[in-house]
């Protein structure tokens, strides 16, 4: 199942704008980051392997060196409604295969192809990954095909390259969670929120007055304790943030 999200927003120069800017036609290389969602100009996340990655190039006519002097390849912190995160390139997974490719994989099963998902039409993407042609070189991702491999001058900024970005949530401790709302992400991408009561190694949990949604019981990774109380089973938890909401 393919987990969409929807929110934040592109910031140029402290200003929300659409997706699908120019960089290039602003002067003198004005700040660039994802900040909270503006109606009428949200992004869209697809969530795999614990980050969320853009369905899209966000900016175009932006040259990796222009985001390496923002801090936006390799990660800055970010605050997007509410929730930290690190923004920064596609590069490698923990157990180190290249993460453009373990996300095609992830979402191979939709019905209306990879390109078309991940919106490959708006050129290839800029990745942390050096060339093979040296240090300034650098890997880019996608274009007319999903699976695409192109590798450009640090300093391109053609209408064939652009900024993807990722969100890495930055997970706080479970005992900084305690009694705070949450949100838990299981791994067949349902999620609930609640407010944490406790936790232990291996359940965590929570008061749901509203229930338990269904896509949380198709996932069966939650039982009921009680009226309005769950335990879910973190060897099935994804991950669990503050509830931004």
């Amino acid at each position: 199942m393919i987990n969409q999200r929807i929110f934040g927003t592109v910031y140029i120069r402290g200003e929300p704008v659409a997706y699908g800017k120019k960089y290039a036609r602003y002067k003198n290389a004005p700040e660039l980051k994802i900040g909270n969602s503006v109606a009428g100009k949200e992004l869209s996340w697809i969530e795999v392997n614990g980050i969320l990655v853009s369905d899209r190039n966000v900016v175009r006519n932006i040259s990796w060196y222009e985001l390496d002097a923002q801090g936006l390849v390799w990660g800055r912190e970010v605050t997007v409604d509410g929730q930290r995160y690190i923004l920064r390139l596609l590069g490698k997974t923990a157990d180190g295969r290249d993460e453009w490719d373990a996300a095609l994989m992830e979402t191979a099963g939709t019905r209306l192809g990879l390109a078309w998902l991940w919106n490959c039409d708006g050129g290839a993407s800029w990745t942390q990954k050096e060339s093979p042609s040296g240090s300034n070189c650098k890997i880019l991702r996608g274009g007319t095909l999903a699976e695409n491999q192109v590798h450009f001058s640090v300093y391109e900024r053609g209408n064939t390259t652009g900024w993807r970005p990722v969100l890495e949530p930055v997970r706080l401790p479970l005992s900084e969670l305690v009694n705070k709302s949450v949100l838990v992400h299981c791994d067949s991408g349902g999620t609930a929120s609640g407010i944490l009561l406790e936790y232990t190694d291996y359940d965590l949990i929570l008061a749901t007055p509203g229930g338990l949604p269904q896509t949380a019981a198709d996932g069966k990774f939650a039982v009921k304790v009680s009226h309005g109380i769950y335990a879910f089973d973190r060897s099935l938890v994804t991950g669990i943030d503050l509830n931004g909401e």
